[in-house]
């Protein structure tokens, strides 16, 4: 999940896999209160801690990827996630985001290599 500020009048989630977005509220309070309301799910807290705890930090240019991208069943754990530069995260998930995104749920996909 990414954070952007829309607009400058509210905070949004961006989802990389599916770019489907939601705003969480108008201020960066309001944001704060949203995560931290649901830290484990909204945040990842428990999963990044102990990733950071095995694995070390992330450099700010870091993130994880997931091998099985999470909206096609892949879990959070370590065997399904590698570490990637941002930039190669964001040129996998993109154009795949850009296939399924206007998707209903359900609908089965197909991936041709």
């Amino acid at each position: 999940m990414q954070f952007a500020i829309e607009d400058s009048r509210r905070v949004s989630t961006f989802d990389p896999e599916t770019g489907e977005r939601a705003t969480v509220g108008a201020s960066l309070d309001d944001w704060a209160d949203w995560l931290l309301a649901a830290s484990d799910e909204r945040g990842a807290r428990s999963f990044a801690t102990r990733w950071q705890d095995t694995h070390g930090a992330l450099g700010h240019d870091e993130r994880l990827l997931p091998r099985t991208f999470f909206v096609l069943g892949g879990g959070y754990d370590e065997d399904n996630l590698t570490v990637e530069d941002a930039v190669t995260s964001m040129r996998v998930r993109g154009p795949f985001a850009q296939q399924i995104h206007a998707l209903p749920d359900g609908v089965p996909i197909r991936f041709d290599t």
